[in-house]
């Protein structure tokens, strides 16, 4: 079952062009999440990196990426959830509409179509788990043998928690997601030798102020990082 706050998510994350966050410090990524006029310069150096912005267009995206950013956080004082989520995609199409004109012709479509391929690898659930391998695998220095069983995890981990979002019980439903989230954590921990798993520690840890500084607001995070967030260790 999609929630209304995953609905607005996903609905902030379609018309927008991100790259994988930037690398920070600790202090710099807690920052960043709890200030809209930090996500708006990530948000912007993103696109600048992969559009390839002239100065004078930056500077443009970038008013228009802070404003967004101040909109949105001015929204979660919205009482009322209909309201929210009129409110937040009239946002989102204002930030999108306003964007375009900013664009050249090229690089709108170069923008349309990194939307479309971070669309079709969001539906895909292979495609996923194969970014997640990889990804820990330059993270933590996987073998080839532990990035195929973490492949193979991640994989049945999507499956489940497909099947899990199914249930109607909204109890049930969080029990359940936790139950599988336990159960990919373990696995994945059989694989990994004590160093990685001393690795795993930190970076999970650096990830849970990501989340906390998240909830200030949807940061500029990318489509996969909130995903993850969603469904569990990575």
């Amino acid at each position: 079952m999609i929630t209304l706050k995953n609905k607005m998510r996903m609905l902030l994350l379609a018309g927008t062009v991100l790259v994988a966050p930037l690398s920070f410090g600790q202090e710099g990524k807690e920052r960043m999440n709890k200030d809209p006029k930090a996500r708006a310069e990530a948000q912007t150096q993103r696109m600048t990196t992969e559009l390839g912005l002239s100065d004078e267009q930056a500077g443009k995206i970038r008013a228009i990426n802070l404003e967004h950013m101040e909109k949105v956080q001015s929204l979660k004082a919205t009482g009322d959830e209909a309201q929210r989520k009129a409110a937040m995609k009239e946002v989102h199409n204002s930030q999108k509409a306003a964007i375009t004109a900013v664009l050249t012709p090229e690089q709108q479509a170069k923008a349309a179509a990194l939307r479309a391929e971070r669309s079709d690898k969001y539906k895909d659930p292979k495609a996923r788990a194969q970014e997640r391998s990889e990804r820990l695998t330059k993270e933590l220095g996987l073998s080839a043998d532990q990035a195929t069983a973490i492949q193979t995890i991640e994989l049945e981990h999507m499956q489940k928690m497909q099947r899990v979002k199914a249930i109607e019980d909204e109890k049930r439903r969080k029990a359940a997601m936790d139950e599988v989230r336990t159960s990919k954590r373990s696995a994945i921990a059989a694989v990994l030798t004590p160093e990685q798993k001393e690795r795993m520690k930190a970076i999970h840890a650096e990830k849970k102020g990501e989340r906390d500084g998240k909830r200030d607001g949807p940061g500029p995070a990318g489509r996969e990082s909130i995903k993850e967030r969603k469904e569990g260790v990575h």
